[in-house]
């Protein structure tokens, strides 16, 4: 392809001006483009640290969702440790991104938490979970329960998603499961109308009329 320059001499000096001044635009636009797509991969996991077990009982909005700093360190899928309750997120395998969890809620693993400042009966804690679009919290296994110790440390009782009916029936948890008696055993009597509460890593047996704070849970939304 053949390029026609000007014929006179003024003509082509401000053509020469006018081909550097768009080559200048050119590259200053691609500078601000790379700029903007590192920013852009920099904030996929900015924002504010949520806050340490505890002062986590703050009230969290459900419907307002923030996404946690991710620390630099990685860590395997499923191996983080209990001992970590205060880190905003769980690092997760290499190429996967964050944890989001509701503003003002504790991630752990693949769930958020939160933990009340009021006190109901355990019926009434489980429709404010609904309301969060969430459950009582269902603790599968002792690390879960370690997490959960170091979150309420500062509370005395707190009720979690554990019922039963009757001396004869089983402990139930919300999800429909059974409670796993080899894992957790609950102290007191299993009466008609008892429902679980824990302390430290004790799940205690109560009725389930009596007042105590909760903790919901919800799943996270992994990003």
């Amino acid at each position: 392809r053949f390029f026609h320059f000007p014929d006179s001499t003024m003509d082509f000096h401000r053509y020469k001006i006018s081909v550097g001044v768009s080559g200048a635009l050119n590259v200053l636009l691609l500078v601000i483009s790379r700029r903007g797509e590192h920013q852009g991969k920099n904030a996929a996991c900015s924002g504010k640290r949520a806050p340490s077990p505890r002062t986590s009982t703050a009230v969290g909005n459900p419907g307002v969702w923030e996404v946690p700093r991710c620390p630099q360190r990685r860590w395997g899928r499923g191996r983080r440790l209990a001992k970590r309750p205060a880190s905003s997120a769980r690092p997760l395998a290499e190429g996967s991104r964050c944890e989001l969890c509701p503003r003002g809620w504790l991630p752990f693993r693949d769930w958020c938490y939160w933990v009340s400042e009021e006190v109901k009966c355990w019926r009434d804690g489980c429709s404010d979970c609904r309301t969060k679009k969430s459950r009582m919290l269902v603790i599968r296994d002792q690390e879960e329960m370690e997490f959960i110790r170091n979150v309420t440390q500062e509370t005395s009782l707190v009720w979690i998603g554990l019922s039963v009916k009757s001396s004869k029936s089983n402990w139930t948890w919300v999800d429909g499961s059974v409670l796993n008696r080899k894992l957790f055993r609950v102290k007191g009597n299993a009466e008609n109308n008892s429902c679980g509460v824990i302390r430290k890593r004790q799940i205690n047996s109560e009725s389930c009329n009596a007042e105590f704070k909760w903790i919901c849970q919800t799943e996270a939304i992994l990003l």
